[in-house]
């Protein structure tokens, strides 16, 4: 319900769930589900154009997936860490590395994700260029897994 409404740009609503649904996952330790939830909550973050706040959520989610060794929740906040970071090369590895697990685990993105993933490539595409691009993406898919992970963390 909470990505509906965050693609409807219902914001609020969406960010209210999302803390209701934290709150159920904490109480009943759940942190599997309170990882996505966090995830989710970075994604609207970011909808409201709160970088700041959009990869706190993102490296929390992260940090939880870590702990748990859930490879594909790692990819996906590798990701959510790629779209807040900074630094284009960063950005470009991050979403490498994640591509890699992907490919790896045949754990392709939900649907629902593809249009802000194909946005977010385009924009390194057009601030990198499509050459050094292709490097960085490309010295992502061969990074570490804990490297990638230490460079998200550390924003």
């Amino acid at each position: 319900m909470s990505i509906l409404l965050r693609q409807e740009g219902r914001l609020e609503r969406s960010q209210s769930l999302l803390e209701e649904a934290r709150r159920i996952c904490s109480e009943v330790g759940n942190i599997v589900r309170e990882a996505s939830v966090l995830h989710e909550m970075g994604s609207v973050a970011r909808a409201a154009r709160h970088r700041e706040a959009a990869a706190g959520r993102y490296r929390e989610a992260l940090r939880i997936r870590l702990g748990l060794g859930a490879r594909i929740g790692i990819a996906q906040s590798l990701e959510g860490a790629a779209t807040t970071a900074t630094d284009p090369t960063l950005a470009a590895r991050l979403f490498g590395c994640a591509s890699a697990i992907r490919e790896e685990l045949g754990a392709p993105r939900h649907p629902e994700e593809e249009p802000e993933y194909e946005e977010a490539l385009a924009e390194l595409r057009q601030a990198l260029g499509e050459d050094r691009f292709g490097r960085e993406v490309r010295a992502g898919r061969a990074l570490q897994l804990e490297k990638a992970c230490a460079a998200a963390l550390a924003g």
